[in-house]
């Protein structure tokens, strides 16, 4: 698929082995069943679920507040 396609798989990761992978699962404490890509944590700072600030991304809050 990568030769057919590179545009799209080019620069996605992936793992050499499966077994290595397993294995990091297992003994890295910072992957769990809900790590679906291994990344850092966002800061605190850095995401707002409702409307305040410079990462906002919801506008649901400012359509349900009441004054």
């Amino acid at each position: 698929i990568r030769h057919i396609a590179p545009e799209y798989y080019d620069n996605l990761k992936w793992h050499d082995s499966w077994v290595l992978m397993m294995y990091d699962f297992a003994t890295n404490p910072a992957m769990s069943l809900r790590s679906r890509i291994k990344r850092k944590f966002a800061k605190k700072e850095e995401y707002n679920f409702y409307g305040v600030g410079p990462y906002e991304s919801s506008n649901m809050f400012n359509a349900v507040k009441k004054d």
